[in-house]
This record gives structure tokens, sequence and C-alpha cells, in this order.
């Protein structure tokens, strides 16, 4: 297992940790500079100096802290004690765009570029379509960008969740009819990998890093092809949002430097959706609070946990999912903003806010159909850009270009 924190070293980051992203919200702005309360862990008797600066030791916590002004993207801090040597370093990041900022990703797409491909006569428009209708309004109404997580392929074994009969149905097959569209509206409508199929559940666990890259290669060709490189972009969703090490990385030598979670764990056990396993990463991103399943979190009290965490090892940052909107039992839509506004008041310093959906809940021949999908994602849109927040790309907000 990782050791994210590092602490059974002599010196050692407890705030902040090696890949955190922290906001404008998450310190004190003094001109161009954000600065931070740098905290470590040492020997009591240790004498340290974080960039140089002196620390203060607290005997309440045990820590040594100095407040260290971030200027950069990219920000090295070195905490040393100057008695022995001990030395610890990490690499943090500044994101400058990420104050009242929200996005929208869906997963587990497929059937709606099947029915576009079937039923052209009806959809002479892609926003003729029921699914990506609401998506275009909410745009028009309140700026969103959108970002649909992609599957290869539509098989048997996915077709036996729907009641109505689906033939057979991958990426190859898709129409390029709607390409000059799908162009038009690259700047708020995106398109990525997520897996190759519904089924097997949790595939980041099971299938080999080999099998998805080929799948991934097959899906961005297809994409390239009937919407055009400017729709595909950095970021998604592995599918389940969960994964060992060896998938993942299949995903970001694919590209995708992005990955969107809800990082759930259950009795600090084998994280259940979020990735790494039992590592510290999950509960670390996810802080105290309810997640985005209406669930308590298992993180300790009072943990803020964050919005972006980078893994500097791996090169991939991971983006926490706040809301899925699919989750009707656990916030039906008559609660969907008193929710938002609970959890939002339990992150007040949060600065980006993610909303997903699932594709197939907006089919009424779904075993699961949930008959207001379109009123929900514009039921929460309209509430989070009320509060003030504004959706741009994410990886404008994320990455440094």
């Amino acid at each position: 297992m990782r050791d994210f924190f590092h602490n059974y070293d002599p010196v050692f980051f407890v705030s902040h940790i090696d890949g955190d992203c922290l906001n404008n919200k998450e310190g004190r702005l003094d001109g161009d500079a954000l600065y931070i309360t740098a905290k470590v862990k040492a020997a009591d008797n240790a004498v340290i100096t974080i960039n140089g600066k002196e620390a203060v030791f607290n005997e309440e916590d045990h820590t040594y802290s100095a407040e260290i002004p971030l200027y950069n993207y990219r920000n090295t801090l070195c905490a040393i004690d100057t008695k022995n040597g001990y030395r610890a370093e990490i690499v943090i990041f500044r994101l400058k765009n990420a104050i009242d900022k929200f996005y929208f990703t869906v997963d587990d797409c497929v059937v709606f570029l099947y029915e576009l491909t079937k039923y052209p006569e009806k959809y002479p428009s892609l926003f003729d379509h029921h699914f990506l209708a609401p998506f275009k309004k909410a745009h028009e109404l309140y700026g969103a960008h959108v970002h649909l997580n992609l599957y290869y392929e539509f098989n048997d074994e996915s077709a036996a969740d729907f009641k109505e009969h689906k033939e057979y149905f991958n990426l190859t097959m898709m129409t390029d009819r709607y390409r000059k569209e799908w162009e038009e509206n690259a700047d708020w409508l995106t398109l990525s990998y997520h897996a190759h199929a519904n089924y097997p559940d949790m595939p980041n666990k099971h299938l080999s890093g080999e099998f998805i890259a080929d799948s991934m290669r097959k899906v961005h060709k297809e994409i390239i092809r009937f919407a055009g490189p400017k729709s595909l972009i950095p970021a998604t969703t592995a599918h389940w949002g969960n994964g060992y090490i060896d998938p993942l990385r299949a995903f970001r030598e694919g590209g995708y430097l992005i990955q969107f979670g809800s990082f759930r764990q259950i009795d600090n056990d084998e994280a259940y959706l979020s990735y790494y396993g039992r590592d510290g990463l999950p509960a670390y991103l996810r802080g105290a609070g309810l997640d985005a399943y209406n669930n308590k979190s298992d993180a300790a009290e009072g943990s803020q946990g964050r919005d972006v965490w980078r893994d500097n090892k791996e090169d991939i940052y991971y983006c926490h999912t706040d809301m899925v909107l699919n989750n009707n039992k656990g916030i039906p839509t008559e609660k969907i903003e008193s929710w938002m506004d609970t959890y939002m008041a339990l992150r007040p310093d949060s600065g980006i806010f993610g909303l997903m959906i699932h594709e197939e809940y907006y089919y009424s021949d779904y075993t699961n159909y949930i008959p207001d999908c379109g009123e929900r994602v514009l039921k929460a849109i309209k509430h989070i850009y009320d509060k003030g927040y504004r959706s741009c790309p994410i990886e404008d907000i994320i990455l440094e270009f």
C-alpha cells in the first residue's frame, strides 16, 4: 500500500500533502500570493524550517507550522529539521480559476448514439433527441458545459436491462451525419472513453490494461470520425469510478489526465467507488459529510476533503463529484436544492461543484427508469447557477496550459 502521507518518515507534511490542489478560498490572498499554513510532524525537539522560514511548534497537536506564499501553479514545499538534516518535500498546486465553478458529466453513454443512427428521420438535429435536449437548454440558459463518457459497444448483456428489443451496436456503426453539429458545439459538449461496455461491473478491477488500452483506441478513433477531434478531451470517469493502478495507467497513457469520482469507501474496507483499493487517497479526497450518493462519509469528522488532488507519481488528477442526479430515492427531485445547500454548507472552502447522471435512466424501457431526468438536470444546474457558480471546461479549471 502506498503511504500518501509518508507518516513513517522522521519529518512529514500533514497539511498539505503531495499533490494537493488548492483554490483561493484555502488560504489568505495578498496581492498575487495565496498564503497557506503549512504543517509538518517531527520530533518535539526538532528545529524546523519550511521553505527557509522558521516554523512554530504547537504543543496541542505536536505540529510545526509556517505561513508560506504560493505564487505559481506548481509550488514546492520543503521542510528541514536543521538539527539533523532530515527533510520532507512535496509539490502542491494552486488553481487560480477554481472558484465558484461547476461541471456536469454523464456516464454510460451509448444508447442515444444507437438511436441517432437507427432512426435518423426522428432526429434532424442531435438536440431533437430527448437525452441531449435538456443539456442544450442548460447550456443556453445557464452556460453549462456537459461531458459525455462513452461505451464502445452495446451488447446483448447490456440490452437485457431494457424491456424493448435493441440490436447490437458499437461506435463503428455510429452515423457521421451529425459531425458538423458536434463540431459546432464542441466548446461546451465533449466526449471521452468510459469503458468497453456496461458489463462486467467494475471492469478496471478485472480487465487488463492492454484490453482497456485497445478499447480506448477504438473509441477515440470513432469519436474523431463522427464528432471531430475537438470533441475529445483528456477527462473521464473510469466505469464505476473504480480501478486498480494498471488500468488507470492505461487511461493515462491514452491521454486522460483527469479522472472524476465520488470516492466512497465502506467501513474503511476495500474502496467501493474509488480508485486505488485500500489506500488513503479516497477518504482524503472525499472529506467529511454527505457524499455524491447521499451516504455519510467514512472520513474523519472535520476532514475538509479536496475538490482536486494530483497523484504526482502517476501524473493523474482526481476530481471529486459531489452529486449523482439519478439517485432519486436518496435525493428526490423536490429535495435536490435543499440537499445541495446542505452539502455546500459542509464544504465552505470548496471551489468546484461536480454534478453527474447516468444515461440509461432516461429511457422508459430501462429497468430503473426515472421519468424526470431532464427536469432533475435543469433544476440542479439552475440552482448552482443561481448560487453564483459558472461552468467552464474542467481542463481549463484544473490544468495549466
